[in-house]
């Protein structure tokens, strides 16, 4: 339902034929969630200072990431891989907990120590379990976000500084186009 994923289907359409193969299409409707705007905000004393980009993750279950339109505020904290030593003397419960992605299902224990959100900053490597250990199947309302590591390095640097952040997400269920792609190659 992205942008990028109607450019990636030309580019395999484009690249198929050029191998000489032919090449059928079928088009179809499917329901998927969309992120329509992700951000961070920035307090320090009492003013907004920064604002940053930032991806909703995938849904846990039919619960998407999305915040109320106020958004979710509450002091921003760097917990690394986020083991429960990691959250020895911070307060967590309502707070933004910033975390390393390549960090397992470690997320859950923000959650379980009241947390409004989580955010994680884009690993130089990582590996399909890290992915999937970032949503559950049950739709549990927990907001979670993405960032590059040139935001995650400022975020840090912020949490140490004891800034707040304001976290968005508008991720919704839409109706999307999608392609499925089927390159012959005669016997």
């Amino acid at each position: 339902g992205y942008p990028g994923s109607h450019i990636a289907a030309s580019y395999l359409i484009n690249t198929f034929r050029s191998f000489g193969l032919s090449v059928v299409t079928q088009n179809f409707t499917l329901t998927a969630p969309v992120d329509e705007g992700s951000s961070i905000t920035i307090e320090q004393q009492g003013r907004n200072t920064s604002s940053f980009i930032a991806y909703s993750l995938w849904p846990n279950g039919i619960q998407t990431c999305a915040t109320p339109p106020s958004g979710l505020t509450g002091k921003l904290i760097y917990v690394g891989e986020g083991y429960l030593e990691d959250f020895d003397g911070k307060v967590i419960s309502g707070a933004i907990v910033l975390f390393d992605f390549n960090s397992g299902n470690n997320w859950l224990n923000a959650l379980d120590l009241g947390a409004k959100a989580a955010i994680f900053i884009e690993p130089e490597e990582t590996t399909n379990y890290e992915v999937l250990s970032k949503t559950l199947p049950v739709p549990i309302a927990f907001t979670r976000l993405y960032v590059t590591r040139e935001v995650g390095r400022q975020l840090i640097q912020l949490a140490k500084s004891g800034a707040s952040a304001t976290v968005h997400a508008k991720m919704h269920w839409r109706q999307v186009q999608a392609t499925n792609i089927i390159a012959i190659m005669e016997g």
